[in-house]
């Protein structure tokens, strides 16, 4: 009969324990009946507040025992392929299921919780479907890539880079500029020796490697790189154990509820690695090594894990740039024998001063043409040089180093072969407007035919008249025009 009251809160004569009079006119009976009433409402706010201490409890273990769930969902979603992952998550599902709490008010927010985390985990399981099925795709890319660029059999490879645009694993943007790189690659391997062809090949391994694993360094910082991922890859064996050794490492961490603390002498120590980026002294995958082992060891924090990345490429692109442009700064004395206008005024005061008139204008005129060559020259040595960082934005400061004096021996001309070579282009000039002259019968000098090719001010048709009555040949003069164009 108390169980009763408690549960309903009623007196024994009947009244609503909540009643109560401002004067004392109740009967013997009726002054039990209200006492054991106020002892029923003490009992019923205890029970209530028990309970509510119930649902809380057993809510709380249901929620850490359905994150643990989701965790080794993933943990296991790693090995699998991705068409086995519904099958997997749905049985996920279920487990978390069998959590529910028996207290009514617990179940029911546990189902509440469930139901808003439920499109945060699917999220957390297409995310890791599409990582695998874009790690295949890329690593299946990489194959037809070398073999467009050894082959010249670019249509299997601008097929594959359509359908990866499709499945989202390649952008537009991204996608457009892989198959230009792969155009520009080949045109290299054609004209490559033997040796150098090797020398590509590894190259291509290399810068392989080297974006492999700045992709899974940050993603294993992000705990998404996978098993499956590793494993699919064209990477060597030796680099699949070392990667294969630290998911599990840090998966068994996690399942250990390990938090990342950052060890500040390890820190200090790959923090010097990320400054020597900037000499060459170390490489950028020196310092994702070093991280990477930090981060199995749970001794790196994310802020520092950032900090450090970002001073490593910062200090990296420094070091790249100063590198370019000392080669091509460095180098231009070796391209070009007049390197700075002074030096081309002093050379025309020497000429002046000891050629006769006659002689002079035509020697000054050569030696600008000459300079012109040159620097044009050397212009295409300095972009030749930029645009392979462009293409190899990994390319380490040694290696930059020595493509440019490599680029120096191919591009450095006696002032014979760089006639020569305009020569070329120049006969290309006097065709072109030689077959213009033909076809209208409007030109009737050579002065018509070069305002036409060179689109001459009316300065320089007069600069050229004056050459043409000296008696200089057309071919020097158009000469001249392409060493001022």
């Amino acid at each position: 009969m108390a169980y009763e009251i408690y549960r309903t809160g009623a007196t024994v004569s009947g009244q609503s324990a909540s009643v109560r009079a401002n004067y004392d006119v109740r009967t013997g009976g009726q002054a039990v009946g209200a006492a054991m009433a106020g002892a029923g409402s003490v009992l019923q706010q205890l029970g209530e507040k028990w309970d509510l201490q119930e649902a809380d409890t057993q809510f709380t273990q249901a929620k850490s025992q359905a994150r643990q769930e989701h965790n080794t969902f993933l943990i296991k979603a790693q090995g699998l392929e991705p068409d086995d992952y519904q099958k997997a998550y749905d049985e996920s599902i279920a487990t978390r299921t069998t959590f529910t709490p028996k207290n009514k008010k617990g179940a029911r927010e546990y189902a509440n919780w469930l139901t808003t985390l439920d499109p945060f985990w699917m999220k957390d399981k297409n995310d890791l479907m599409k990582a695998t099925l874009d790690d295949n795709g890329r690593a299946a890319g990489f194959g037809l890539y070398q073999d467009a660029v050894e082959t010249g059999r670019m249509d299997e490879y601008a097929i594959h880079l359509a359908k990866g645009t499709k499945l989202g694993y390649y952008d537009k943007e991204e996608a457009v500029k892989l198959k230009q790189k792969a155009l520009n690659d080949r045109d290299r391997f054609i004209k490559a020796t033997e040796v150098q062809r090797v020398a590509a090949a590894k190259e291509a391994r290399e810068k392989y490697e080297t974006e492999t694993l700045q992709v899974w360094g940050y993603d294993y910082f992000k705990n998404k790189l996978t098993l499956n991922t590793v494993w699919n890859s064209s990477m060597s064996d030796e680099k699949k154990r070392i990667w294969d050794d630290r998911i599990k490492k840090q998966q068994e961490g996690i399942l250990e509820g390990k938090d990342q603390k950052t060890d500040v002498i390890r820190k200090s120590e790959v923090r010097q690695l990320a400054l020597n980026t900037g000499t060459g002294a170390n490489t950028p995958d020196d310092v994702d090594e070093a991280l990477a082992e930090m981060r199995a060891d749970f001794a790196l924090d994310d802020a520092s894990y950032e900090e450090i990345r970002e001073l490593m490429q910062r200090t990296f692109l420094a070091g790249q740039i100063q590198t370019i442009q000392g080669r091509i700064t460095a180098n231009k004395t070796g391209l070009v024998n007049l390197p700075s206008e002074y030096d081309l005024n002093e050379r025309i005061r020497m000429l002046l001063s000891t050629l006769p008139a006659d002689k002079s204008g035509m020697a000054i005129e050569r030696e600008r043409s000459l300079r012109q060559l040159q620097m044009k020259n050397w212009d295409r040595y300095s972009k030749e040089l930029t645009d392979y960082h462009k293409d190899h934005p990994e390319a380490g400061i040694d290696e930059l180093y020595q493509y440019g004096e490599m680029l120096l021996t191919q591009y450095k001309k006696t002032p014979d072969e760089l006639r020569a070579t305009s020569s070329v282009r120049v006969g290309f000039d006097m065709a072109i407007a030689a077959d213009a002259m033909s076809k209208t019968g409007k030109y009737k000098n050579q002065v018509d035919i070069l305002k036409l090719q060179f689109n001459l001010n009316p300065e320089e048709v007069k600069d050229v008249q004056a050459l043409i009555d000296k008696g200089e040949t057309l071919g020097d003069i158009t000469e001249y025009l392409r060493g001022i164009e």
